[in-house]
């Protein structure tokens, strides 16, 4: 049997066949290992074709998705909850197209429905800035709350209490040049990018004082926004994989930045707004299709999906999500964390094979929670 045909048969497809399926539509998804079904050559990527048919003739689909470099795909309207539905993806290999067996899934009487072509849509919610996780109006109210409700004056405390933690660092006054040098104390690679890590995630945590509160002693924080932003690719500031940086720490600084860019977009002068743009872009770049979204290697999402994988790419959405307008690399970081998000949420459990215990499923299940 052609090892290409019996894989495309039997991996990993969900929903499995003869699935009583209790949300509508389902969640899809499907296998690919590139060392069983490689890409072609002339492709930057793998393509699918998804098909769905209630009377089996796959000649007229009720439903086609041609090309879509995602082997899952969760774009889908409600279909219809009384059809036997049968369902198959089809392979781009060598200009041929390798077919799945052939399955089937009916709905539960009463299935959730769930249209999710909110994905097409989603550029129409993405639109005016500040956005993640406040409009402008909405950071108003909150600040107002704090004189009436305990429950906000907490947060602002604790989060003014962390800020000036951060104005305490040495690293503040005495902020990096650049990111090729170790700081103080650090003797590994790996010490460098969590330094830098904690660098980027103690500007994010000065940003949020100081856009809760305005108070004019977090007014520094821009200064060395901008002076991390303008470090070239490849320091211990990069995101992992790149150059110095190979511990997963640093990737985080892509949401860091995307974060500040957000608050405090109408304060930015458009010299500014470039400078810490195209630092994101090169990190999203990176990140999206040479690390985390990575079909020519196991160690990609769209195959089996390594822990730091996962996490970094968790890491990096909210920077799509804060620059989505701006950036080709933020629209197909987003695009492709939906329909993943939707269709496979996580790779843990026995049918993917990867139960990594108490701590490190703790961690990543914290990860998925930071990211939502």
């Amino acid at each position: 049997v052609d090892p290409r045909i019996e894989y495309a048969h039997f991996v990993n497809f969900h929903p499995g066949d003869g699935q009583v399926c209790e949300v509508n539509p389902p969640r899809f998804s499907w296998g690919y290992d590139p060392a069983v079904i490689p890409m072609e050559d002339h492709l930057r990527e793998m393509l699918f074709t998804l098909q769905l048919s209630t009377c089996g003739d796959f000649s007229h689909p009720d439903l086609e998705i041609k090309d879509t470099p995602y082997n899952f795909y969760n774009a889908l309207p409600v279909l219809d909850q009384d059809a036997t539905w049968h369902w198959r993806v089809g392979y781009r290999v060598e200009r041929e197209v390798v077919w799945s067996a052939v399955r089937t899934f009916t709905f539960e009487s009463e299935a959730v429905e769930w249209d999710r072509t909110v994905i097409d849509r989603i550029g129409n919610y993405l639109k005016e800035h500040p956005r993640v996780p406040f409009s402008e109006d909405q950071w108003e109210k909150i600040r107002s709350l704090h004189h009436r409700d305990s429950v906000v004056v907490e947060v602002r405390d604790y989060a003014i209490t962390q800020a000036d933690k951060v104005l305490q660092k040495d690293w503040w006054d005495d902020f990096p040049k650049g990111d090729r040098e170790r700081y103080k104390g650090g003797t590994t690679r790996f010490e460098g990018s969590k330094f830098y890590a904690w660098v980027g995630h103690g500007l994010e945590t000065v940003a949020f004082a100081y856009k809760l509160t305005g108070d004019e002693a977090y007014a520094g924080v821009k200064e060395r926004i901008l002076r991390l932003a303008s470090w070239p690719p490849g320091g211990f500031s990069s995101p992992e994989g790149m150059g110095l940086s190979d511990a997963k720490n640093a990737t985080g600084i892509t949401g860091n930045l995307s974060l500040y860019f957000d608050w405090f977009y109408h304060d930015l002068t458009d010299e500014e707004r470039r400078l810490i743009l195209n630092s994101i872009q090169w990190r999203l770049e990176h990140n999206v299709r040479y690390y985390s979204w990575k079909k020519d290697s196991l160690r990609g999402i769209g195959a089996f999906c390594s822990s730091h994988a996962y996490q970094d790419f968790l890491w990096t959405l909210p920077g799509a999500l804060a620059t989505y307008e701006h950036l080709s690399e933020s629209r197909e970081a987003i695009d492709l964390g939906l329909h993943y998000l939707m269709g496979v949420t996580n790779p843990f459990g026995p049918e993917e094979a990867w139960n990594e215990g108490m701590a490190y499923g703790g961690w990543k299940l914290a990860t998925l929670l930071d990211t939502a």
